[in-house]
């Protein structure tokens, strides 16, 4: 498991990593908290940033009205968890539209078995971590309209793999642990899937 670092950090320095890779690469960046200025100023290349107000469909309708490349690579961090369970082939298949073949999907979703492995350990001890049962309770239970403020999907290893190899876009070639420092999840999941037509 990596250093523990803050999620913006993550993300930038993922970005970077990517981007070294190939100054050629081209880069979608799918995430809460991003705009595209701040990415410009800190990474060179080919990167854009999807708008955080659209629903991704939309999003990647209007990438494709102003389409100049596919991308190499498209970075859903900290958004797969969100997404309604009962149309994620819809989303992969939308952006399974917008990448090169044998490019790379990466998400990062939190890791809810070993979220839930710690919350138990909590139990234990003489103070349970109760900002960390109304957090979850919020995620995992809270019900409206806007998506952004529940979880949707229950992530482990599993659970991700399936869902976004069920169409056959993709083919998962890793997952590894990542810590990032948040008091509510810190254990995080990293995913990178191959494009597979």
């Amino acid at each position: 498991m990596s250093e523990p670092r803050n999620y913006i950090t993550y993300t930038l320095d993922r970005l970077k990593e990517v981007n070294a890779t190939s100054s050629k690469s081209t880069i979608l960046l799918i995430c809460p908290g991003f705009n595209g200025r701040i990415i410009r100023s800190s990474i060179h290349g080919n990167v854009q940033v999807m708008d955080n107000s659209m629903d991704i469909v939309d999003g990647i309708e209007e990438l494709k009205n102003n389409l100049m490349w596919l991308y190499d690579y498209v970075l859903m961090y900290r958004v797969f968890e969100h997404l309604p369970i009962r149309t994620v082939d819809w989303y992969m298949y939308n952006i399974a539209t917008i990448m090169e073949k044998n490019s790379t999907l990466e998400i990062i979703t939190p890791d809810m078995d070993a979220i839930v492995d710690d919350l138990k350990e909590s139990w234990s001890e003489t103070h349970v971590k109760m900002e960390y049962v109304h957090r979850l309770n919020h995620e995992l239970f809270s019900e409206g309209d806007n998506v952004r403020d529940r979880h949707s999907i229950w992530c482990n290893k599993y659970s991700v793999k399936r869902l976004v190899e069920s169409e056959g876009y993709f083919k998962l070639d890793s997952v590894a642990d990542v810590k990032l420092t948040a008091p509510i999840m810190p254990m995080e999941l990293l995913f990178k899937f191959r494009k597979t037509c």
